[in-house]
């Protein structure tokens, strides 16, 4: 039995592992009610053996963010699963079927892709295990089937319809928005998602087949992928967002097959193998699920890539020396760009990539924007006028603003990353519903919906994390 010490923030944090040996440092900073966002970061060497690193990593994860784990798992259960704390036999018989079938696959191929299912799966059932060491034997206890949930989510998002159920509350869309040397992205949810981690795993590995060693992303506690839709991969200077498609096709649900890799897991394996936009398209693009559709933009700064998955079909476009030259950006709003693709899942004929009336603003406002802080504004934007409305048809919509009985749901943060700043390991964040416009939200307007472990005035500011050494600095309000 081997002990390893790690420094957390001022606090020397010890816990022991039976094989390999790991060394490190991690930095946990619960800031959540007064920043918005708890910080993480997990910088670990492998000295024997890789899958150690995952190991102590997910651990260390599950102990030390129990507490938030177990509060996003309430919020989740009672927000937008009606309190329903199983699946259904079907859902949950796809859902066993599909992680034996991982497992088996990661245990018997060893090649980069597979491994990287096996270090994923390593560090989730070891998080799992972290917090179960704590809270496995009182009532804050959870099978690992619920804790998946955490992971899963984005997955579950298409599975719930597919065997006749739907979850009481929808979750999606977004926007995401390239403009030359600079990315930003904006996450639409259901205010319950708003516990927000800033994930920053810093591996030095023997496996030279992960090219990005050193990987960020937005998300929630319990969740090993940006649920938030934006990852920065350090090591190849590339950004990776999304937005969400909606289906209205049920023959789609055909598709799904067990032997199949999840979106979370593909995702977190193309950011990880993939040198460059295209690599990524292709890696993300091997064993689909048809789970978690979603249109995907992702950039080095000198290409635009998109791809867009649609259950049944997959198509990847390089967008450099088309859309981006002809119109100066590319943005992304839950709209197919492909024809086929917005046809498959019956897009009602009322919107299109070009006419939706997040494309109009986008287009009005855009031209003279050139700095990261105005492209975070427009992402943050929520005026009134007489063509957009402050929910459907706001770029970051307010929908608790409509009325008082209205669901509180709409645009939830701010995500923007120059070329300069990803070159000195820099990013801009914010988390909390537009308030330019507006007054800030609160959930004292809403005290039977759940929000454990929040607070409950949201009008943070904008903040710069510095990766180097991982400190913030406060930067500007959301005016």
């Amino acid at each position: 039995m081997k002990s390893f010490i790690f420094l957390l923030v001022s606090v020397t944090f010890s816990f022991e592992i039976d094989d390999g040996k790991v060394k490190g440092s991690i930095i946990y900073n619960r800031t959540g009610n007064t920043t918005g966002w708890n910080f993480l970061q997990i910088s670990l060497e492998s000295i024997e053996n890789d899958e150690d690193v995952f190991a102590a990593a997910g651990r260390f994860e599950g102990e030390e963010s129990r507490e938030e784990i177990y509060n996003a798992y309430r919020n989740y259960v009672y927000g937008l699963q009606g309190g329903r704390h199983f699946l259904p036999k079907s859902l949950q018989k796809y859902v066993h079927n599909q992680y034996n079938w991982l497992k088996e696959q990661s245990q018997t191929q060893n090649t980069p892709y597979w491994r990287m299912v096996k270090y994923l799966l390593i560090q989730l059932e070891n998080m799992y295990e972290g917090y179960n060491y704590h809270y496995g034997k009182t009532e804050k206890a959870l099978s690992f089937d619920q804790f998946y949930f955490l992971s899963n989510m984005g997955d579950l998002q298409d599975l719930w319809p597919s065997v006749g159920e739907v979850q009481t509350h929808g979750i999606g869309n977004c926007n995401s928005f390239y403009k030359p040397g600079i990315m930003a992205h904006t996450t639409f949810n259901v205010y319950i998602t708003m516990l927000r981690i800033y994930k920053s795993y810093n591996f030095k590995l023997k496996d030279k087949d992960i090219v990005n060693q050193h990987i960020s992303f937005t998300a929630r506690p319990g969740d090993l992928e940006s649920k938030d839709d934006f990852f920065v991969l350090w090591d190849t200077q590339m950004v990776v967002t999304e937005t969400s498609f909606n289906n209205y096709n049920k023959e789609n649900y055909e598709y799904f097959h067990y032997d199949s890799v999840p979106c979370w897991i593909r995702v977190n394996i193309a950011s990880r193998l993939a040198k460059n936009p295209k690599e990524w398209m292709d890696i993300f693009g091997l064993h689909r699920s048809g789970t978690h559709n979603n249109q995907w933009v992702v950039t080095d700064y000198n290409k635009v890539y998109m791809g867009e998955e649609a259950f049944f079909i997959y198509k990847v476009h390089d967008l450099t020396n088309t859309l981006l030259d002809s119109q100066g950006y590319v943005a992304s709003y839950n709209v197919p760009l492909d024809q086929e693709i917005f046809d498959s899942l019956k897009y009602p004929n009322t919107t299109s990539y070009n006419d939706d009336v997040r494309a109009k603003q986008f287009r009005m406002y855009q031209g003279n924007l050139r700095t990261a802080r105005e492209i975070g504004r427009l992402l943050r934007y929520n005026k009134v006028t007489d063509d957009f409305d402050i929910c459907d048809g706001a770029i970051c919509p307010r929908c608790d603003l409509v009325n008082e009985n209205e669901y509180p749901f709409g645009g939830i943060d701010g995500k923007v990353i120059s070329q300069d700043m990803i070159k000195v390991k820099k990013v801009h964040l914010i988390s909390s519903p537009s308030y330019q416009e507006h007054q800030m939200f609160n959930w004292k307007y809403f005290p039977n919906i759940p929000h454990y472990g929040m607070t409950d005035k949201w009008s943070f500011s904008w903040y710069e994390l510095d990766e180097t050494n991982f400190t913030i600095k406060e930067l500007y309000q959301d005016y």
